[in-house]
């Protein structure tokens, strides 16, 4: 049996390790898996060795209180992987920790796989000096990043983005949610933490207030969280926004997006799902005071969000920071759903970012790949 290691430190890279995990055992029950992660890869039968959420932390400060516990984690795993005699270990995403934990098994001549690459487009490009002396191969999510480490003498894949089938795959229908009928349906997605929801929805609903004004519109809000529900339904019920009558959505955020005709949404991920879907959007995002200032020192993309960073151009407008408020959210969204020739250019330039993320199978292709990286 061949011994492999997976080491994930977040919900996303928890749900990509799972599925590959998954795809890797269809095609070869051979290989022994061990890791670091969540229900995700405890589903597959992986042996864990600690919980990811053990890793998770968020901001600038709670890293540094967590100093200590990582230090311990990187030499546990290491000692672990060394005693279990472990032949490759698969890295997804998570760099802080994971390159520091490539840097100490390299000497070992353990083969390291890297699956979703550190975002070394946008910021942080120095850990390419890293990823070239300690990475074996890198698998990657967009073309683009294939093209950059290929540059820099990396070996790297690309075969397309799993988003493709997880939103094909969950989406499927839209007709079973009931809603109330309107000309127009609009989706609201503050973001998937509290943080982000507690620095969005408030502009977004006000937005709302003036979009109802002029049209006949129903707005949807996806909610996938216990502990964000509460909140929402805490601002929901606010005077000045109770006459919106915001339709909940609970754990279907891809069918909510599906049965909109436009989404007012926080920067991630999701605007890439939102693209696979074909759906028109306005991204927004904010931060603290802090992390504003220390984007302004490290970012090196002009644009913020993945579709339009997949795209090599803004095809989405993006509003940002101080300008993320009721009214300048309204009057980018009225300019696309008053001028449909507007809105048809941006749905064109979503029909290509789709297409830039490859076809159907990408994770059966990505598993092919790592089995030959293990095996070679």
């Amino acid at each position: 049996m061949k011994k492999v290691f997976i080491m994930t430190g977040e919900t996303s890279g928890d749900v990509h390790a799972g599925m590959l995990v998954n795809a890797v055992k269809n095609l070869n029950n051979e290989i022994d898996f061990y890791g670091v992660g969540g229900e995700n890869l405890k589903k597959e039968n992986v042996k864990l060795l600690y919980n990811y959420k053990d890793f998770a932390c968020m901001g600038i400060i709670e890293p540094l209180l967590k100093l200590r516990f990582y230090k311990n984690a990187l030499q546990n795993i290491y000692g672990f992987i060394l005693s279990k005699k472990i032949n490759s270990v698969i890295l997804v995403d998570f760099p802080g920790f994971n390159l520091r934990l490539a840097e100490k098994l390299k000497k070992n001549n353990i083969k390291i796989i890297y699956y979703i690459s550190p975002q070394i487009w946008a910021w942080h490009y120095s850990r390419i000096k890293k990823i070239k002396k300690y990475i074996d191969a890198m698998i990657v999510l967009y073309p683009f990043e294939e093209e950059i480490y290929r540059r820099e003498g990396v070996r790297a894949f690309f075969t397309g983005n799993p988003l493709i089938d997880i939103v094909k795959e969950k989406s499927a229908d839209a007709c079973d949610i009931a809603v109330k009928p309107a000309n127009i349906y609009i989706g609201l997605l503050p973001g998937s933490r509290l943080s982000e929801v507690k620095l969005h929805l408030p502009a977004m609903l006000d937005a709302a207030i003036l979009i109802k004004e002029k049209y006949n519109t129903a707005f949807l809000l996806p909610v996938a969280k216990k502990n964000e529900s509460s909140y929402i339904k805490e601002i929901l019920d606010k005077p000045q926004y109770k006459t919106l009558k915001i339709q909940l959505i609970f754990n279907n955020t891809y069918k909510a997006i599906n049965k909109c005709d436009f989404i007012i949404i926080s920067s991630g991920t999701a605007t890439l799902e939102t693209a696979i879907l074909g759906k028109p959007m306005i991204v927004i995002y904010k931060v603290d005071i802090l992390s504003e200032l220390l984007a302004k020192l490290v970012l090196k993309v002009k644009n913020i969000a993945l579709v339009n960073i997949v795209a090599g151009k803004k095809i989405c407008p993006e509003l940002l920071q101080r300008n993320v408020t009721g009214k300048t959210i309204f009057v980018e969204v009225s300019k696309y759903l008053d001028n449909k020739n507007s809105l048809k250019e941006m749905i064109a330039g979503i029909r290509k970012v789709k297409n830039i993320l490859g076809k159907s199978g990408a994770i059966q292709r990505i598993a092919k790949i790592v089995i030959s990286l293990i095996n070679d």
